[in-house]
């Protein structure tokens, strides 16, 4: 059985990579600041401006100011953390201005772009002209303004064939600086159709893990008053904000004056107090199978980072994020260690929990392994993991909330047995609804009226 699960995760694994890796292994990559997409085939397809960019270090520079010594080319897209200049490594505040020149293909179709958030703030300029802004980027902190969101655009027709890059970015709030995520260039089509997708994901999976929590909501206030029923429902209602809060950043499209300030706490918290949540979940789905004392220990680190994330600059709490992200790991270890002590102890629901905490404990480490940038966006796989812990956590709740019915059910009808057994006399009035006998009817002294059935004395 052991096997078996081995066997289909690991083609699980597989599939996933080969559906997220890219088919064409000749990706061009920028040299020297030059890219060369000449013998490109760029209808019906997308590729990443990754490479060899110009770095000017602590310098905004507009379109028509290069006649200054070269600048230092460098990996894009890279922390600047991940950056040396002079043997010195380069701080994640500040601000700096990237360069490229792109040759572009005779025979092509209209040309888009599509080009993601930076740390934390970012102008592009083509050809001299300002095409994508996220915020504004400035040399110091009192002028610049913060804002994430991917941004699509087509050029206007008629580009010439070579086209000069100019993305100036600042940064002096975040725990990490600079761009993290690549910029794609291709068919304007082709790069519409995935942000369409893109969002469309993200609404779909925000929409379906929200109205689940409110259903399993109502169901605590108006039937089951089960805790852990109100504690799934409450993680299912933070943890929706992350599909649309996070990644692409969808909410922000439609909002575009929302307060960067507000939104990196409120992104945060939906990490935080939904890892609470979930800790709390599983220590009232299983209680006689938690360790006490590491279950309490968790739930008080995600209250503690959640205080640091509302009361503390956003320098600190982004700066501790690394810390949380390693105990969010041990505490998805620890659900399944729980799980798996419940599965043994055949609890009700406890298999599709443990299967669902093995999803969960994928998604991590997906979403950890792209936010650190060894891969890829897995959307799709990341879309199917969602609603797959979804609804194997729903069925665990499900099953668990119908073992409970029938058990008050049976309760139900297993009292009036019992009083068969004790007094068939008694059992029998009961049933009829006939009074007591008269030595047990209670009497009101004061006004001597006699017994009545509990409805009539409504």
């Amino acid at each position: 059985m052991r096997r078996n699960w081995s066997i289909f995760a690991g083609i699980a694994l597989v599939t996933a990579i080969g559906i997220s890796c890219p088919a064409d292994g000749q990706t061009p990559l920028a040299r020297h600041g030059l890219i060369d997409l000449r013998n490109q085939n760029l209808f019906g397809k997308s590729l990443a401006l990754n490479g060899e960019w110009g770095f000017y270090w602590d310098r905004l520079l507009p379109p028509d100011s290069f006649s200054i010594p070269p600048p230092v080319y460098v990996p894009y897209p890279v922390l600047w953390k991940e950056l040396s200049m002079n043997g010195h490594p380069v701080p994640a505040v500040g601000y700096a201005t990237y360069t490229l020149t792109v040759l572009l293909p005779h025979k092509r179709p209209r040309i888009g772009l599509e080009v993601p958030d930076a740390y934390c703030s970012y102008k592009l300029f083509v050809n001299g002209v300002p095409q994508a802004q996220d915020g504004v980027p400035a040399t110091s902190s009192e002028k610049a303004t913060p804002f994430w969101a991917t941004k699509n655009l087509a050029l206007p027709p008629g580009e010439p064939d070579t086209l000069h890059f100019v993305m100036q970015i600042a940064n002096f709030w975040h725990a990490r600086g600079g761009p993290y995520k690549e910029i794609l260039i291709g068919d304007k089509d082709v790069l519409f159709l995935k942000k369409n997708r893109d969002v469309a994901y993200d609404f779909l999976m925000a929409g379906c893990m929200f109205m689940g929590g409110l259903f399993f909501l109502a169901l605590f206030v108006f039937s089951s008053h089960d805790k852990a029923i109100l504690y799934f429902s409450l993680f299912c209602i933070v943890f929706s904000y992350r599909m649309v809060g996070t990644q692409h950043y969808a909410l922000h499209l439609l909002f575009s004056n929302l307060d960067w300030f507000l939104t990196i706490r409120v992104e945060y918290l939906s990490l935080s107090l939904a890892m609470a949540f979930f800790c709390a979940y599983t220590r009232k789905l299983y209680p006689d199978d938690i360790i006490p004392v590491v279950t309490k220990a968790l739930i008080w680190l995600c209250m503690a980072y959640s205080l640091l994330v509302l009361f503390m600059p956003t320098l600190v709490f982004t700066r501790i994020l690394i810390g949380f992200l390693s105990m969010m790991f041990f505490c998805i270890g620890y659900s399944m260690y729980v799980f798996l002590r419940a599965a043994r102890h055949r609890r009700s629901g406890s298999v599709f929990a443990l299967l669902s905490t093995g999803v969960l404990l994928f998604v991590g480490m997906i979403m950890n392994l792209h936010y650190f940038g060894f891969i890829s966006d897995w959307r799709a796989v990341l879309f199917i993991s969602y609603i797959t812990f979804f609804f194997l956590q729903s069925l665990a709740l499900s099953h668990r909330f119908a073992h409970n019915f029938r058990r008050a059910t049976w309760d139900k009808i297993r009292i009036p047995l019992d009083d068969v057994t004790r007094d068939p006399d008694t059992a029998q009035r009961r049933h009829r609804n006939d009074p007591p006998d008269a030595a047990q009817q209670p009497q009101n002294r004061s006004e001597g009226r006699p017994w009545r059935p509990a409805l009539l004395r409504q």
